[in-house]
């Protein structure tokens, strides 16, 4: 899961950071020591060593045949984030802010995310026909029954076809999403799902095929093409550790990373930033407030400037 102090409950004390996050820690590992969190790790270590993409899906299948876990796992985070505010378990905001997404893990061959797909009176706008198409495999079920918009690739990379269908509750979906594309549609109420991603760069050794890419179309609007860079998850774990070690030399290193061309990594170096130093990020918080190229990212930098005037008056 993705666990981070929040920043209106920061604190410069490192033994409270310290003491908080063991005890966040502790409850995680008294779920992963529970009897579904056994099994669980059994189907992940079974998946994580296989060898193939298909086998990798096979050792995933069990997760997804019963869901019933996802309500344990949910009131265990409520459990965690009532008892400890520091703690700050979160659902990411994907670009499109239609949809949010918490990593449960996370492997080098795939991962799993609980999401939600927001109802169409939480959105500031319904985009129906807006695709990604990536290098990976993908699984999804839903909790309840849903909707769902099925989009197809023709072999020059053209959006083919769409089409609108019905999905019963928990009903399994697997497809590629390098030719498929599939995003449920809320209407009067929130979607939970469960979703695997298969990294299938991961099981090919050739050297010629590391580069993958991602053809996101937005309406009506010529696609854009953006690299699948794994360095990117890598970058963020290291920065991750120097903003956990207080590491002040390594604010150059922030500042160049809060320039990526990734809007979620932007997102992603600017909160570590923030953490690590919040006078040197402030001048590229108020940079991404307004001229950020991501309408998401801006959004984001406006509600924590909010936070940043709140919690340190003295600093604009």
């Amino acid at each position: 899961m993705n666990i981070r102090p929040q920043l209106q409950n920061f604190t410069d004390n490192i033994a409270h950071q310290r003491s908080a996050l063991s005890d966040v820690r502790h409850a995680m590992q008294q779920w992963k020591d529970s009897e579904i969190g056994k099994a669980q790790r059994a189907h992940i270590l079974k998946a994580g060593g296989a060898a193939t993409a298909q086998n990798c899906i096979k050792h995933l299948k069990p997760l997804f045949d019963n869901l019933s876990w996802i309500y344990e796992m949910i009131a265990q985070i409520c459990q965690i984030q009532s008892k400890n505010p520091f703690a700050n378990i979160e659902l990411r905001s994907n670009k499109n802010e239609e949809y949010s997404s918490m990593i449960l893990h996370q492997e080098r061959k795939f991962s799993i995310s609980l999401c939600l797909a927001k109802s169409r009176e939480r959105q500031q706008k319904a985009s129906q026909n807006s695709f990604i198409f990536g290098p990976d495999m993908m699984m999804l079920a839903p909790i309840g029954a849903a909707q769902i918009i099925k989009a197809q690739l023709d072999e020059n990379d053209r959006l083919h076809s769409h089409e609108r269908v019905s999905c019963h509750d928990r009903a399994l979906y697997i497809y590629n999403n390098r030719r498929q594309s599939m995003h449920f549609i809320a209407q009067q109420r929130d979607i939970i799902f469960l979703r695997a991603t298969i990294k299938t760069g991961a099981f090919d050794d050739s050297i010629e095929n590391i580069s993958h890419h991602y053809l996101q179309f937005n309406g009506d609007n010529k696609p854009q093409k953006q690299l699948a860079d794994a360095t990117l998850s890598r970058v963020q774990l290291i920065l991750s550790i120097l903003r956990h070690q207080h590491n002040e030399q390594a604010i150059p290193l922030f500042e160049e990373w809060v320039r990526n061309d990734a809007p979620d990594m932007r997102w992603y170096v600017m909160r570590e930033f923030l953490a690590l130093d919040v006078k040197a990020a402030l001048p590229h918080l108020l940079f991404m407030s307004e001229y950020d190229d991501s309408r998401c990212v801006r959004k984001a930098a406006l509600d924590t400037l909010q936070i940043v005037r709140a919690q340190y008056p003295d600093i604009l």
